[in-house]
Formats: C-alpha cells, sequence, structure tokens
C-alpha cells in the first residue's frame, strides 16, 4: 500500500507539473521567443560557434550513449548468468529502456518526426524563413528532426533520473539531497545548452522533461523497481562479475583454446 501511495504521489506532482507548465506556455507561446531572443545577436546564435561547447556536448552526450549501452549489456550478462546473477535484471532493464522508450521512440521517433515545429534558428525572427508555433500545435514548418521535443534535453534529464534511481541506495542518505541536487544542475545545464545555441525552446526542453519524468516514473512502477532496488548493490555487482568469469568467460576461453591445440 505505502508503494502504491508514494507512487501515486509522484504520478500526481508529475502530472501537476506538466499541466501547469502546458497552461504557461500556451497561454503566454511569447515566452519561448523572449527567452530565445536573449541568445540571438548580430544575425544568428553566438554560443552556437563556441568549440568548447561543442566538445561539452558531445562528451555528455557519449557518456548517455556508454550508460544506455552499458545497462543493455549488464542486462544480457544478468539473463545469461541466470539463477547465479546476485542483481535483477530487472534493474538493468529499466536503465536501459528508459534511454530507449523515452528519448528513442517518444521523442525522437514520435515527436521529433512528426509534429513539424521549427528550430528557432529557423524562424523569421531571426533570419530564417519558418514560422513560430505553439509547443503542442501540429505545424508543417519542418520535415524531420523538428524542434518539439528536445532529444538532448529529454536525455539530460532521463540521464539524471536513471543515475539517481541507480546510485540511491549506494550513497549514504545524508548525500541524497547532494546528489539529486547534482543531477538537477547537470540535466538543467544540458537541456538549456540547446536554448542558448538557438537549436530549441525553452517549452521543448521543459515539456520533453517532463515527459521523460512520466515514461521513467511507468516503468518504475511496471518492473516493480522498489522491490528490486535493494538487492542493487556493490557486494551483488561484484559477485555478478565474479561469476561472469567463473562460469562463462573462463570455460568459453578454454572451449577457444582447445580448438587450436
Amino acid at each position: 500500500m505505502l508503494r502504491d501511495l508514494t507512487l501515486q504521489r509522484a504520478a500526481f506532482i508529475l502530472t501537476a507539473g506538466l499541466a501547469l507548465s502546458h497552461i504557461l506556455f500556451a497561454t503566454w507561446p511569447g515566452i519561448d521567443l523572449w527567452v530565445a531572443g536573449l541568445f540571438y545577436a548580430d544575425g544568428g546564435f553566438p554560443l552556437a560557434d563556441l568549440a568548447w561547447l561543442e566538445v561539452v556536448r558531445n562528451a555528455f552526450w557519449n557518456l548517455t550513449l556508454l550508460l544506455t549501452l552499458g545497462c543493455l549489456v549488464m542486462w544480457i550478462i544478468t539473463l545469461m548468468l541466470g539463477y547465479r546473477a546476485h542483481t535483477p535484471a530487472n534493474v538493468w532493464l529499466f536503465g536501459w529502456l528508459s534511454f530507449v522508450l523515452g528519448p528513442g521512440l517518444l521523442v525522437n521517433a514520435l515527436f521529433k518526426s512528426h509534429w513539424g515545429r521549427a528550430r528557432p534558428a529557423h524562424l523569421e525572427q531571426f533570419g530564417g524563413d519558418a514560422q513560430f508555433t505553439p509547443p503542442f500545435q501540429i505545424a508543417d514548418q519542418c520535415a524531420s528532426n523538428c524542434s518539439f521535443v528536445s532529444g538532448e534535453g529529454a536525455a539530460s534529464v532521463m540521464f539524471a533520473i536513471v543515475v539517481g534511481v541507480l546510485a540511491w541506495r549506494w550513497i549514504a542518505p545524508r548525500y541524497h539531497p547532494l546528489l539529486v541536487t547534482g543531477l538537477s544542475v547537470i540535466a538543467v545545464l544540458f537541456a538549456v545548452l540547446r536554448v542558448v545555441k538557438g537549436r530549441h525552446f525553452l517549452s521543448d526542453i521543459t515539456l520533453g522533461g517532463w515527459m521523460m519524468a512520466f515514461v521513467a516514473l511507468g516503468l518504475f512502477w511496471a518492473l516493480n523497481m522498489k522491490a528490486h532496488l535493494p538487492s542493487f548493490s556493490l557486494r551483488n555487482l561484484r559477485n555478478d562479475l565474479r561469476s561472469l568469469q567463473a562460469h562463462l568467460w573462463r570455460p568459453a576461453l578454454r572451449r577457444i583454446a582447445t580448438i587450436f591445440q
């Protein structure tokens, strides 16, 4: 019952946040243009040309891909270990599916490919030829890889959520506020980076972030993460790696060695 109440409370908070954000941008759509205009100067978005920002962006994007791939690999390894596994497979499945269903399918395959909202740098107001449209209005100003919602903004939010969930029990409770603050700052900074470069609107990253939180909450419930997370410890992870070496790698290497004998 406590688990259900906690999830219901989280769902209520996310619903309220998404609704208020939608009301804000639907009532005052000019907020998007005003925020984008803060970073527009001399016929373009100057921060988009900073090489070091692109290096930081690519580094974080690669880190996100590494986390996604790492969760997939560990999920497969856990399935291969079977009854020998100490860490529940659903823990790693949560990390992998969060990125696949969130930034992958929902954002890039659904919204960005079919919504048609032009990016800020492509608008008439900022030197382009496309027209501005509110966030939840389907348009024809962009053919593919459009503005609504931000893929990298969604990925940064999902990165923070997945790391937070997986690391929660590995960190002493007194440091939990620091963990939440640090991950929130990282998510916001890398999401806002897309705004300052003229690639996305404020509503793109805000609404995309709420969507990712819903996806993560749904997976958290569907995979029963509340029950599985207590078994996700450094000790169990080390035991899984030892089991992998003892029952999979070594026999496989011996079989390969006999081929060349």
